[in-house]
């Protein structure tokens, strides 16, 4: 079965991309386009990893992380932070980050890293 993973952006050229190469990797996607829709799709599909941007609307990605990150029934789940910020958001209790413009194949290491088959 192909492991899943929450894709949290507002930005759709960044979706289709992530779509792209996360589909072609072998992994089903699921998308939302804001921080609300993100939380509450995270709880109700329980992905095997989350990519998630820091800039969305409705609840910042920020908060989607730490809210997550201090429930016992979702901490469990590996996110990525995906930002433009040069200096990272290195509070946050992401499991990693990475700066964008994201390149595939460190992209793809790092889920493979996170994600135990």
């Amino acid at each position: 079965m192909a492991k899943k993973i929450l894709v949290v952006d507002d930005a759709p050229s960044i979706i289709q991309l992530m779509e792209y190469w996360l589909s072609r990797a072998g992994y089903e996607i699921i998308v939302a386009q804001n921080g609300v829709d993100g939380f509450e799709l995270a709880k109700k599909e329980k992905p095997d990893l989350i990519i998630l941007d820091i800039m969305i609307p409705k609840l910042d990605g920020a908060s989607v992380c730490r809210l997550l990150k201090h429930d016992k029934q979702y901490r469990h789940i590996p996110i990525i932070i995906v930002t433009a910020r040069e200096e990272g958001d290195k509070g946050l209790e992401a499991d990693v980050y990475i700066q964008k413009p994201v390149e595939e194949q460190v992209l793809l290491d790092k889920i493979k890293g996170l994600i135990k088959n």
